[in-house]
Protein backbone atom coordinates (compact mmCIF):
# COMPACT_ATOMS: atom_id res chain seq x y z
CA UNK A 1 0.00 0.00 0.00
CA UNK A 2 2.66 2.64 1.01
CA UNK A 3 4.28 2.15 -2.63
CA UNK A 4 1.36 2.54 -4.07
CA UNK A 5 0.12 5.52 -2.10
CA UNK A 6 3.16 7.41 -2.27
CA UNK A 7 3.79 6.98 -5.71
CA UNK A 8 0.20 8.10 -6.45
CA UNK A 9 0.88 11.41 -4.33
CA UNK A 10 4.13 11.97 -6.00
CA UNK A 11 2.93 12.26 -8.93
CA UNK A 12 0.43 14.60 -7.92
CA UNK A 13 2.76 16.87 -5.79
CA UNK A 14 4.97 16.63 -8.92
CA UNK A 15 3.18 17.74 -11.76
CA UNK A 16 0.89 19.97 -9.63
CA UNK A 17 2.31 21.58 -6.65
CA UNK A 18 2.10 25.24 -8.01
CA UNK A 19 -1.98 24.81 -8.33
CA UNK A 20 -3.72 27.45 -5.68
CA UNK A 21 -5.77 24.09 -4.21
CA UNK A 22 -2.86 21.65 -4.24
CA UNK A 23 -2.22 22.74 -0.27
CA UNK A 24 -5.97 21.99 0.73
CA UNK A 25 -5.51 18.97 -1.28
CA UNK A 26 -2.52 17.61 0.46
CA UNK A 27 -4.28 18.10 3.24
CA UNK A 28 -7.02 16.23 2.37
CA UNK A 29 -5.29 13.26 1.24
CA UNK A 30 -2.75 13.02 4.25
CA UNK A 31 -5.69 13.27 6.36
CA UNK A 32 -7.57 10.26 4.60
CA UNK A 33 -4.37 8.43 4.67
CA UNK A 34 -4.17 8.66 8.58
CA UNK A 35 -7.78 7.12 9.01
CA UNK A 36 -7.64 4.48 12.22
CA UNK A 37 -9.29 1.78 10.39
CA UNK A 38 -10.25 0.74 6.48
CA UNK A 39 -13.88 1.83 7.42
CA UNK A 40 -13.00 5.44 8.28
CA UNK A 41 -10.61 5.67 5.40
CA UNK A 42 -13.05 4.38 2.60
CA UNK A 43 -15.38 6.80 4.01
CA UNK A 44 -12.45 9.82 3.75
CA UNK A 45 -11.40 8.77 0.31
CA UNK A 46 -15.29 9.15 -0.77
CA UNK A 47 -15.49 12.29 0.39
CA UNK A 48 -11.63 13.27 -1.03
CA UNK A 49 -13.45 12.03 -4.48
CA UNK A 50 -16.11 14.39 -3.99
CA UNK A 51 -14.35 17.32 -3.17
CA UNK A 52 -12.07 16.81 -5.88
CA UNK A 53 -14.97 16.45 -8.29
CA UNK A 54 -15.92 20.08 -7.20
CA UNK A 55 -13.44 22.04 -6.64
CA UNK A 56 -10.73 20.84 -8.85
CA UNK A 57 -9.81 20.57 -12.26
CA UNK A 58 -7.63 19.84 -15.39
CA UNK A 59 -4.46 17.94 -14.43
CA UNK A 60 -4.59 18.12 -10.91
CA UNK A 61 -7.98 16.58 -10.81
CA UNK A 62 -7.14 13.41 -13.38
CA UNK A 63 -4.56 12.58 -10.78
CA UNK A 64 -6.44 13.07 -7.54
CA UNK A 65 -9.35 10.98 -8.97
CA UNK A 66 -6.64 8.35 -9.84
CA UNK A 67 -5.13 8.31 -6.22
CA UNK A 68 -8.83 7.90 -4.76
CA UNK A 69 -9.81 5.37 -6.99
CA UNK A 70 -7.04 3.15 -5.52
CA UNK A 71 -8.83 2.90 -2.27
CA UNK A 72 -9.74 -0.84 -2.27
CA UNK A 73 -5.36 -1.35 -2.87
CA UNK A 74 -4.77 1.18 -0.34
CA UNK A 75 -7.19 0.00 2.43
CA UNK A 76 -5.25 -3.91 2.33
CA UNK A 77 -2.98 -2.21 4.48
CA UNK A 78 -5.28 -2.52 7.38
CA UNK A 79 -6.07 -5.91 7.61
CA UNK A 80 -2.25 -5.69 9.23
CA UNK A 81 -2.82 -4.63 12.59
CA UNK A 82 -0.05 -2.45 13.59
CA UNK A 83 2.16 -2.51 10.66
CA UNK A 84 3.61 1.16 9.95
CA UNK A 85 2.36 2.39 6.48
CA UNK A 86 4.28 5.36 5.87
CA UNK A 87 8.00 6.32 7.69
CA UNK A 88 10.90 8.32 6.53
CA UNK A 89 13.10 5.92 7.57
CA UNK A 90 11.57 3.31 4.89
CA UNK A 91 11.67 6.20 2.32
CA UNK A 92 15.32 7.12 2.63
CA UNK A 93 16.22 3.17 2.43
CA UNK A 94 13.98 2.67 -0.29
CA UNK A 95 15.65 5.57 -2.28
CA UNK A 96 18.75 3.82 -1.90
CA UNK A 97 17.21 0.86 -3.34
CA UNK A 98 16.10 2.23 -6.33
CA UNK A 99 19.07 3.91 -7.05
CA UNK A 100 20.97 0.48 -7.42
CA UNK A 101 18.31 -1.11 -9.20
CA UNK A 102 18.27 1.71 -11.83
CA UNK A 103 21.89 1.61 -12.12
CA UNK A 104 21.46 -2.49 -12.50
CA UNK A 105 18.95 -1.43 -15.37
CA UNK A 106 16.51 -2.83 -13.56
CA UNK A 107 18.06 -6.02 -12.59
CA UNK A 108 17.93 -7.88 -16.21
CA UNK A 109 18.13 -11.62 -16.12
CA UNK A 110 16.73 -14.65 -14.38
CA UNK A 111 15.39 -14.43 -10.67
CA UNK A 112 18.29 -16.01 -9.44
CA UNK A 113 20.23 -13.18 -10.53
CA UNK A 114 17.60 -10.49 -9.19
CA UNK A 115 17.77 -11.97 -5.60
CA UNK A 116 21.43 -12.02 -5.86
CA UNK A 117 21.52 -8.35 -6.71
CA UNK A 118 19.31 -7.81 -3.78
CA UNK A 119 21.36 -9.51 -1.57
CA UNK A 120 24.39 -7.67 -2.73
CA UNK A 121 22.36 -4.33 -1.95
CA UNK A 122 21.43 -5.21 1.38
CA UNK A 123 24.80 -6.29 2.58
CA UNK A 124 26.21 -3.39 1.34
CA UNK A 125 23.46 -1.23 2.93
CA UNK A 126 23.82 -2.51 6.17
CA UNK A 127 27.66 -3.09 6.59
CA UNK A 128 28.64 0.35 4.98
CA UNK A 129 30.00 3.34 7.62
CA UNK A 130 27.35 5.59 8.85
CA UNK A 131 28.76 9.15 7.90
CA UNK A 132 30.88 11.24 10.55
CA UNK A 133 27.56 13.00 11.98
CA UNK A 134 25.18 9.34 12.47
CA UNK A 135 28.17 7.69 14.01
CA UNK A 136 27.77 11.02 16.44
CA UNK A 137 24.08 10.63 16.88
CA UNK A 138 24.61 7.64 17.88
CA UNK A 139 27.19 8.36 20.42
CA UNK A 140 30.13 6.89 18.59
CA UNK A 141 29.10 3.26 19.80
CA UNK A 142 27.88 1.80 16.88
CA UNK A 143 29.18 2.89 13.03
CA UNK A 144 26.97 1.06 10.51
CA UNK A 145 23.34 -0.39 10.76
CA UNK A 146 24.54 -4.09 11.25
CA UNK A 147 26.38 -3.22 14.08
CA UNK A 148 23.49 -1.55 16.19
CA UNK A 149 21.24 -4.40 15.17
CA UNK A 150 23.67 -6.85 16.56
CA UNK A 151 24.99 -4.74 19.36
CA UNK A 152 28.38 -5.85 18.38
CA UNK A 153 31.18 -5.37 15.76
CA UNK A 154 33.93 -8.25 14.86
CA UNK A 155 36.57 -5.95 13.28
CA UNK A 156 37.28 -2.27 13.22
CA UNK A 157 37.12 -2.41 9.22
CA UNK A 158 33.85 -2.55 8.19
CA UNK A 159 34.76 -5.29 5.19
CA UNK A 160 35.45 -7.72 7.42
CA UNK A 161 32.70 -7.50 9.47
CA UNK A 162 30.92 -7.81 6.25
CA UNK A 163 33.00 -11.01 5.52
CA UNK A 164 32.02 -12.83 9.03
CA UNK A 165 28.64 -11.97 9.18
CA UNK A 166 28.05 -13.11 5.21
CA UNK A 167 29.93 -16.30 5.94
CA UNK A 168 27.72 -17.38 8.62
CA UNK A 169 30.80 -17.47 10.64
CA UNK A 170 31.42 -21.34 9.46
CA UNK A 171 27.51 -22.51 10.16
CA UNK A 172 25.91 -24.63 7.92
CA UNK A 173 22.09 -25.64 7.43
Amino acid sequence: MLRCFLHGWLSIRDGCKKHPLFHDLSEKVWHAFRAPDRRAFGQRLRRLREWVGQALSGEIKARALRLCGRGAEYGEAYAHEGAHRTGAALGRVMRGMNGYRVGCQRLHGGEEARRLHSRAWALLHNFTPYSPQAVRANGGQWRSPAERLNQHRYHDNWLHNLLVSASLAGYRH
